[in-house]
């Protein structure tokens, strides 16, 4: 498993890489994908957190209450889904954890891509994870994601990465061999490897295994 060089982002390019994981580490999109707009200001703006752990949720609300119109919360992928199917606008942008119960975040992020509602199938997304490793960037990237945020992040990174999702930028998708039109940052050439953890298999077990249908929840009213 190949590792993920932090890219430490000024004016939404790369300027910077190391191999460790430090407050600010980002990957974030320099360029649109779509044409000239109004942007939408980030104090205008409704975000979704989806993110299982408790004290994150905290700590999300802290620096985003100040910061965004609005601020709702799911502690499970299928949760943030059935939300959103059933308030299409809900958010402006979703924070998304890779590791969630059930459905992990690519897989939330796949299914969005794949509605047939185009609020869900456009929606902006931030991955926000713990997982330094460019398998899972790669695998994020590929599905249209704005930033990818390696925990912890500082507020002033995450506020970056929104407003870079809300300007519709995209992240690079590395290439892989045999994959020559991918783009590579000049950031993640310099990535040296990491060695794999050993709870990949057994993530992917989980990932892969068959689960019950899951108790769905309306959002989480953070405190006002």
């Amino acid at each position: 498993m190949e590792g993920l060089a932090v890219a430490t982002e000024t004016d939404l390019g790369y300027d910077a890489a190391s191999d460790s994981i430090g407050r600010g580490a980002c990957v974030v999109g320099a360029k649109s994908t779509s044409d000239a707009k109004t942007v939408r200001p980030l104090k205008e703006a409704s975000i979704l957190v989806v993110e299982d752990q408790s004290f994150v949720l905290d700590i999300l609300e802290r620096i985003l209450r100040p910061k965004v119109g609005g601020l709702h919360g799911a502690r499970s992928a299928e949760d943030a889904f059935y939300n959103l199917e059933k308030t299409p606008h809900l958010a402006h942008v979703a924070i998304v954890d890779y590791h969630l119960p059930g459905m992990n975040g690519a897989r939330f992020i796949e299914k969005l891509r794949a509605s047939k509602i185009t609020a869900l199938k456009t929606l902006p997304v931030v991955m926000m994870t713990g997982e330094n490793n460019m398998d899972v960037y790669r695998e994020a990237a590929r599905l249209g994601i704005a930033a990818y945020l390696v925990k912890p992040v500082a507020s002033a990174t995450l506020t970056q990465a929104l407003e870079s999702a809300l300007a519709g930028h995209k992240v690079p998708v590395p290439r892989i061999k045999g994959d020559p039109a991918a783009a590579v940052p000049s950031s993640l050439k310099r990535a040296a490897a990491l060695p794999a953890r050993e709870e990949s298999s057994q993530v992917k077990e989980v990932i892969d295994a068959p689960a019950p249908p899951p108790e769905l929840h309306d959002p989480i009213d953070f405190k006002a």
